[in-house]
């Protein structure tokens, strides 16, 4: 009776675990996606504490990756304050690495934040993003937006014209170094001699990085003479903040502005991450450009809705789609389903253990498997009986041997 009653709760504990997991798979595996807001005139809003996203893996087996972090498991000296609600996503480990090398779509292959969108009609979306730099020094605080369409194309950006920049090395000796400031992150170069360019840095309180080090980290230069190119960008980037170094969302609660086609160390400030939709599903994605980047919320809004201007959102105002009825059909469907399956499997075994309680109360029967159990092959003297465990004859640890007239089997 014990051992049955055993193995019944074992059935409804496996039917309860294999329902847990399900929904944890659900969870990791199919996020909700984003739907335009009618409460903030069609706007899309996700906040990372929702299940409105995945995390995508880095395809170059570089070790950070977007983690959700709990704001109460950090110290003060690494916590980035007021998220929303508490958590946030970071690229960590925050070890000082970054991802300035980028020449187009595929140079993409760091750890990824997406959300999917869905686009009712053609409209012109903005990206306003809530975000911070992960350290006081200027050394997290930057991170690459693209949008995808249904077949994985990156959707070109509005049409703009960008200041022409060029690579400090481009042409040797037109840029002796550039004068990296430690609040903006911004590094001018400078086309005076070394020693004149970093004398005047310093008396600026800047910091001096001469040419053959500013290459490292992709450092590019005004080409000059108001030169000017047109663009349809393939991604924005975002990189320091009108305050930067203070390692708190509410510090620039909603950054619209960034650079078309950035790989610097500080952003232009002169664009919006804008793109023009046709009605579609697409993905929006974040990638690092230094590890430390947290990310708190993003807000996408289309032409002429109000900008998310003191905005202050909790947990579950994502504008998370609404599911289909033929989804919420099947999702209750089998819901049912697996209810129906765990209490069918409990009135079995119940009515089992009924039925052998009621079989061995007779005395007949009772007699006969109290023989049965205890009875010892007679060729096989102190033989193991149901009871015993052993390890002779070639068993292994923990294995039982139930007795039968034929012997141990």
């Amino acid at each position: 009776m014990r051992a049955l009653l055993v193995v019944a709760l074992g059935v409804v504990a496996a039917n309860v675990d294999d329902r847990i997991g399900d929904i944890l798979d659900r969870r990791l595996s199919s996020p909700q996606d984003l739907c335009p807001s009618s409460a903030h005139g069609g706007s899309f809003i996700g906040l990372v504490v929702d299940d409105v996203y995945t995390v995508r893996a880095p395809q170059d087996g570089s070790p950070e990756r977007w983690e959700l972090v709990d704001e109460t498991t950090v110290t003060e000296d690494k916590r980035v304050a007021n998220s929303f609600c508490g958590v946030y996503l970071q690229v960590l480990p925050d070890d000082g690495d970054d991802y300035n090398s980028v020449f187009g779509p595929k140079s993409f292959v760091w750890t990824a934040v997406e959300f999917k969108l869905r686009v009712p009609e053609k409209g012109t979306y903005t990206l306003f993003a809530r975000w911070s730099g992960g350290d006081t020094v200027g050394g997290g605080d930057s991170f690459y937006v693209l949008v995808a369409d249904a077949a994985g194309n990156v959707v070109e950006g509005a049409p703009t014209w960008k200041e022409k920049r060029v690579p400090i090395d481009e042409t040797p000796g037109a840029f002796s170094g550039c004068c990296y400031d430690t609040s903006t992150h911004a590094c001018p170069c400078s086309t005076e001699l070394e020693v004149d360019g970093k004398q005047a840095c310093e008396d600026a309180e800047g910091y001096w990085v001469a040419t053959a080090d500013a290459v490292k980290w992709g450092a590019t230069c005004v080409a000059g003479e108001g030169l000017m190119e047109p663009m349809a960008p393939l991604w924005y980037e975002f990189a320091g903040q009108e305050y930067g170094n203070v390692m708190d969302f509410d510090s620039e609660p909603w950054d619209a502005t960034c650079e078309a086609q950035g790989t610097g160390t500080a952003d232009s400030g002169r664009d919006e991450a804008t793109w023009e939709l046709e009605a579609g599903t697409y993905t929006m994605k974040f990638y690092p450009r230094e590890d430390g980047t947290a990310l708190d919320a993003i807000y996408v809004a289309p032409f002429g809705a109000s900008p998310p201007e003191g905005l202050v959102l909790t947990e579950g105002q994502s504008s998370t789609c609404p599911k289909s009825a033929s989804s919420s059909s099947s999702s209750s469907s089998s819901g049912g389903a697996r209810a129906w399956s765990v209490l069918g499997s409990v009135v079995l075994v119940v009515a089992l253990v009924v039925l052998v309680g009621l079989a061995v109360s007779h005395p007949r029967v009772r007699a006969k498997f109290v023989g049965l159990v205890n009875r010892a092959p007679a060729d096989a003297p102190g033989a193991p009986t149901y009871f015993e465990m052993s390890t002779d004859g070639g068993g292994e640890r923990g294995e039982a041997f139930i007795v039968q007239d034929a012997g141990v089997v």
